[in-house]
């Protein structure tokens, strides 16, 4: 939207939004093909990038202005920062990795985030050191924390819609937010 206002012709506007979000999909991409190792089998790279592309919502929303190429490419950050040794240096792109995916698509929290602390656990050398999950959680929290900020203030709902029958439910009426809750929070 913000690019609509800046060009005189929509058309072009949403055309750089889909080249964009297509570059960003292939980048999410080779990052999560990146997160593969050679103990996972000499082909799993090009395997792992290549069943990402294939998948038939990626292909579909890979070339719309979506919120998807975020999500996927804060995961591969995330998933490759487990495997980085470095501490809790590593711990900050992993939290970055996790801040992207969740301020590009706030229902990436309860969805994706579960997945990469998972394969954090399976797979980071970081895994037991609480320095490493102190530098996630700080950045991740310093990251979102503008977006958590505008939303408690335009909305009284810091994580809205995310819990909105907990923390706020902002403009959604009480069947609204029972519903949100039930199905996704």
């Amino acid at each position: 939207m913000h690019l609509m206002a800046l060009r005189a012709d929509p058309r072009e506007a949403a055309l750089a939004c889909q080249v964009l979000h297509a570059a960003l999909m292939v980048l999410a991409a080779a990052a999560i093909a990146d997160a593969a190792t050679p103990e996972d089998g000499g082909n799993a790279r090009p395997i792992a990038m290549l069943a990402l592309l294939a998948t038939p919502w990626t292909t579909v929303t890979g070339s719309l202005a979506y919120s998807e190429s975020g999500v996927l490419l804060g995961m591969g950050v995330a998933m490759r920062a487990c495997d980085i040794r470095g501490g809790w240096r590593a711990g900050i792109a992993a939290g970055l990795g996790l801040a992207t995916m969740v301020g590009a698509k706030a229902s990436s929290a309860p969805l994706a985030v579960p997945a990469v602390l998972a394969w954090s656990m399976a797979r980071s050398p970081h895994a037991r050191d609480p320095r490493w999950w102190a530098s996630v959680a700080c950045v991740g929290s310093v990251s979102l924390f503008p977006w958590l900020l505008r939303n408690a203030v335009a909305m009284d709902a810091p994580a809205f819609p995310l819990l909105a029958g907990t923390l706020g439910r902002g403009w959604w009426t009480e069947p609204q937010a029972a519903r949100w809750d039930a199905e996704i929070g």
